[in-house]
């Protein structure tokens, strides 16, 4: 008998009242920009110049009117790039957006990013759907929605089963399923398809352990309704990362073997099928003599289609002898590189936190891994 581990995403597609339209999220239809993207950015305002491109997260608080009654961001991040276009960023005018088909004030997580070339500076906004484009951002609407009001339908906890494998499985490593899934308003399951698989024998055996999962259905304000969501199913054979393995009522997550599942939850089915998974991020990084000269330091990395960090920029001044000590330690960290819905591997870019954990030891975390399933 040997474990799988399994990478689970729910996905949302169905509001309560029925075929959404386009747009709109579980019965939310986002706030779409008015203001010129070409010539938003007031004279007034500085664009700060970085050699690699730089993406901060914004909460634009916008009324029913579509105004921005006030802008928040981390601005414990440094440098403060939003600083600089802070102005611009409350001028901006909005469509309203709206709930339940009533205008109504939203909470719109956007990302802004920065980049230069030569001497031209330019700030790119991301809104979580853009109706110009028909473009979403599927992290930015698994942000909003919560903000608003909502809870996403998707995966409460997964039974404690392990899967017998057959040898004749033809196991690869980058195997996946995905099926549709329908709850009624009390979570219960009324319809389980497989949509997609890169090995049925494993699709198979899944979908019988999946069948007996409790699932949750979407709500808002308290008010439940039916939902229909993906599990997006990845299975490994003994990696490594930081997660919550289960099952849940164990006393504690140590107690449980660690290869076992992997859960994760997160909006709808795009073209992404999984993010870049750390193979050793379990543990600690360090060397004798490692100085850093911080406490926590964030920071925001490209890795390539081959699981390479192409790039890294750190979120905090560091003297070339820190950048130096952290680029080493980085060379350390082993990563499977993202994947498209096809089972291609693409690139990626997230962002890290490294935190100390002893005198010559760091910890390594990935924003990108959602909280687990509580």
């Amino acid at each position: 008998m040997r474990i799988i581990c399994l990478f689970i995403l729910s996905l949302i597609a169905v509001s309560a009242t029925g075929a959404e339209k386009p747009g709109e999220f579980l019965g939310l239809q986002f706030p779409q920009l008015k203001t010129d993207r070409a010539d938003w950015i007031n004279p007034s305002d500085t664009v700060f110049g970085s050699m690699f491109p730089v993406t901060r997260e914004v909460r634009l608080y916008v009324s029913s009117g579509g105004q921005v009654d006030s802008v928040w961001y981390d601005k414990t991040i440094k440098p403060d790039f939003v600083r600089g276009i802070k102005n611009s960023l409350k001028a901006l005018q909005f469509v309203p957006g709206k709930i339940k088909g009533r205008k109504s004030a939203v909470i719109l997580p956007v990302s802004v990013t920065f980049s230069s070339s030569g001497t031209s500076r330019q700030v790119d906004l991301t809104l979580p759907y853009d109706a110009t484009t028909g473009a979403r951002d599927r992290r930015l609407i698994d942000m909003a929605l919560p903000e608003n009001g909502f809870v996403l339908p998707g995966l409460d906890s997964f039974p404690s089963y392990y899967l017998n494998i057959p040898k004749d499985s033809g196991r690869t490593e980058y195997d996946y399923a995905v099926y549709k899934v329908n709850v009624d308003s009390a979570g219960k399951v009324t319809d389980f398809v497989e949509q997609a698989t890169s090995n049925s024998k494993l699709s198979d055996l899944f979908s019988i352990s999946a069948r007996y999962a409790r699932y949750r259905t979407a709500s808002y304000m308290g008010e439940r309704f039916p939902s229909e969501f993906y599990l997006i199913t990845r299975f490994f054979d003994e990696q490594n990362y930081p997660t919550l393995a289960w099952p849940p009522d164990s006393t504690s997550p140590a107690e449980v073997p660690i290869d076992r599942y992997r859960l994760q939850s997160v909006l709808y089915l795009d073209s992404l099928l999984s993010p870049v998974y750390p193979k050793n991020l379990m543990g600690v990084f360090g060397f004798s003599g490692m100085n850093i000269g911080q406490d926590s330091i964030p920071a925001e990395i490209s890795i390539t289609a081959d699981g390479a960090i192409e790039w890294v920029i750190f979120g905090k001044h560091l003297t070339s002898e820190a950048k130096r000590n952290l680029n080493k330690i980085l060379k350390q960290v082993q990563l499977i590189p993202a994947m498209d819905s096809t089972g291609r591997a693409v690139p990626f870019r997230g962002n890290l936190l490294i935190s100390r954990s002893g005198s010559n030891k760091l910890r390594i975390t990935a924003d990108w891994l959602e909280p687990e399933i509580e």
